[in-house]
């Protein structure tokens, strides 16, 4: 298999502004939404005793503010109460209150049943809504301008985008219907990075297929031991939330593997903050032209799983890197609907892969479902040479690979593949 590598594009992607809260919100009263089978009396009693953000973030939603999109607030779906709904786009808002950091698991059962249903769901902090009600709503808007794909699923409508899209190249999407359509990637990230990537993909004309395949969840337990910790190494952004989520401290310096670990570490509230732009070596390089030895340990925070040997590398030079586990990265053993209905469908373009475990559970999960031979009409997006190496003994159209392993190189690669276009405009 041969992967084909672009060239990086100069000209930035546009930023997401979600600042992460930084001290623990207030407490949701007791219960609430949680649980099932709650019913109508349930659902009136937390829209009279909504929390101060959910109160504020409905005042932006009701109405048809949003894209003339209807929102009903404490909606009871699948016997859950949720906190927004908008059952014509297919989208569920929740915003939790600082309790839900030790009730992971939970939420995550509740989502899974939610998107069983057909709905996406996006989650904001009590403190994204308070202190950034801007950038949430930037979130939910770019939510409706990618709708889902008006197959037969659960309560959705198929309500599309009101403006044309760009035309794709000839033979794209020939079928579907008449008029220009956009490219469709199945995004494979899990929830809480596909909804930034799914709005940077709207804006340069390509549809986002939310289907992720791996399951972040947060440990419960105490924060990690700081003492002698000259500065934090973080491989992803799910660990500098899983830090945010236990330890109150902003003092440290931190060192990103990534831009998109720089910025999910500055808008927890770090001031110190560098990125290596690239992978684990790079990381390495990082750390030893910034640190030294004899300063103290690195304390590297990361999930159960990790790629590479980052303490390793650095060993060679003298330090000591210390690995806090701090959540875990459970791969999906089969599909998500909307995955399947597009292979099944033939309604996806590509698939865009972040992670070897992201690219091996989907290659597993659609041989499972008996659509490994779709694959075949897909471009494969890969982030780097590992992720593209764990798509070998499944046919894919083309498997190309990001020029560098940074989120902003694999959209400008998508945005060349699938659209023709050799830059923003």
């Amino acid at each position: 298999m041969t992967a084909h590598r672009d060239p990086p594009h100069p000209d930035p992607l546009p930023r997401f502004a979600g600042a992460r809260e930084k001290t623990p919100a207030p407490p949701r009263p007791a219960g609430r939404g949680e649980g099932r089978g709650e019913g109508p009396a349930r659902a009136r009693l937390l829209r009279r005793d909504g929390t101060g953000a959910e109160r504020i973030l409905w005042r932006a939603l009701r109405d048809r503010q949003l894209e003339q999109a209807k929102f009903r607030r404490q909606h009871e779906i699948a016997g859950f109460v949720v906190d927004f709904a908008c059952p014509a786009y297919g989208l569920i808002i929740e915003v939790d209150g600082g309790q839900h950091a030790r009730n992971a698991a939970r939420d995550a059962a509740r989502t899974a049943r939610l998107q069983d249903a057909g709905y996406r769901v996006i989650r904001f902090w009590n403190n994204d809504v308070l202190g950034n009600l801007e950038g949430v709503l930037d979130t939910i808007l770019a939510a409706l301008q990618t709708p889902p794909h008006p197959d037969p699923l659960p309560r959705f409508t198929g309500a599309r985008e009101k403006t044309p899209a760009p035309p794709r190249p000839a033979g794209r999407g020939e079928g579907r219907g008449e008029g220009p359509v956009r490219p469709r990637v199945l995004v494979t990230r899990p929830g809480e990075d596909a909804a930034p990537l799914a709005a940077v993909l709207a804006a340069r004309g390509i549809e986002a297929v939310l289907a992720p395949m791996l399951e972040i969840v947060f440990r419960d337990g105490p924060e990690p031991e700081l003492a002698g910790v000259q500065a934090l190494v973080v491989t992803s952004a799910n660990g500098v939330r899983a830090f945010a989520r236990v330890c109150a401290r902003r003092d440290l310096p931190v060192l990103a593997v990534g831009d998109a670990s720089a910025r999910e570490a500055r808008a927890a509230g770090f001031a110190d903050v560098a990125s290596a732009a690239g992978d684990v070596d790079d990381l390495a390089r990082l750390v030893k032209r910034t640190c030294a030895p004899g300063e103290g340990t690195l304390l590297h925070i990361a999930g159960s799983a990790v790629a590479g040997d980052l303490a390793g590398l650095l060993a060679h030079d003298g330090f000591t890197c210390r690995r806090a586990v701090l959540y875990d990265a459970r791969p999906r053993d089969s599909l998500p609907e909307a995955a399947r209905t597009a292979l099944a469908g033939g309604t996806a373009d590509a698939a865009a892969f972040f992670s070897p475990r992201t690219a091996s559970a989907f290659v597993a999960a659609a041989r499972k479902a008996d659509l490994a031979a779709a694959c075949a009409t897909l471009h494969a997006l890969c982030l780097s040479d590992a992720v593209a190496a764990r798509l070998d003994g499944t046919r894919w159209r083309a498997v190309h690979v990001a020029a560098v392993p940074e989120q902003e190189a694999l959209v400008d690669l998508a945005v060349r593949v699938l659209l023709g276009d050799p830059a923003p405009q």
